[in-house]
């Protein structure tokens, strides 16, 4: 089975000229992201082939624009499960990027009851650094 994994970046992030984020730094890199994401992923004997999308948005830190950018991150799961419904899709967000994918995961959850389940495994499969979480260890 495929891995699709999705990247989402933080509030202030966005690609800027000249500047090289951590997210944009390719598997041609040695230390990226993304090569250090695949050999975690090896080193559990795991062999499947792995897709990298980075979802890009403004970066602002403007609540309206972030939730506009969910609404785009959840086109964007749809289209990547309808293209290809028998890959894993894991998403990996940062700061701000993990609301925007909880968002966009919520959006997938109301509008499509009867994907109940693929809402539950990409809950599971959403790791998020350092964003702010403290609605979800409140309402645990």
């Amino acid at each position: 089975m495929s891995k699709t994994i999705v990247v989402v970046h933080r509030t202030f992030a966005a690609s800027k000229e000249g500047v090289t984020q951590w997210y944009e730094l390719g598997k041609d890199h040695k230390n990226s992201f993304m090569n250090q994401v695949e050999a975690a992923v090896r080193s559990r004997g795991d062999v499947s082939s792995i897709t990298w999308r980075v979802f890009r948005w403004s970066g602002a830190n403007v609540h309206r624009q972030r939730l506009a950018a969910a609404e785009a991150l959840y086109a964007e799961i749809r289209a990547l499960l309808a293209a290809s419904p028998t890959d894993e899709l894991f998403l990996i967000a940062h700061s701000h990027g993990g609301n925007m994918a909880l968002k966009a995961l919520e959006l997938l959850w109301r509008r499509e009851p009867e994907a109940e389940s693929v809402f539950e495994a990409l809950y599971a499969r959403l790791v998020s650094n350092g964003f702010p979480d403290r609605l979800l260890r409140r309402a645990s």
